[in-house]
């Protein structure tokens, strides 16, 4: 399987798939490429469709600092704040 990169509409970082699983996620996002983080935080959102949640999550990717250095602090904090927002959510 050859890999692609892609950017990530939401957060803007590249990520190498495969063409399969990126025309998977274009389906899943209507034709929006999320990577594995921000399809997460999508996918965690309740009681909105998935457009909704995809344009509230653009809107916070990208007034998210983007000074040089930030960026990886930035994700150490989402992300533990994502695994407490999963877990503490009721299973589907």
């Amino acid at each position: 399987m050859e890999a692609e990169a892609d950017k990530c509409e939401g957060c803007s970082f590249t990520e190498e798939s495969t063409l399969e699983y990126i025309t998977a996620v274009w389906a899943e996002y209507m034709g929006h490429w999320a990577c594995v983080l921000c399809a997460e935080a999508v996918g965690a959102e309740r009681n909105i469709t998935v457009a909704e949640a995809l344009d509230q999550h653009g809107k916070f990717a990208r007034e998210a600092p983007r000074a040089p250095g930030k960026a990886a602090e930035v994700l150490a904090i989402a992300v533990p704040r994502l695994l407490r927002r999963c877990l503490d959510s009721p299973p589907a």
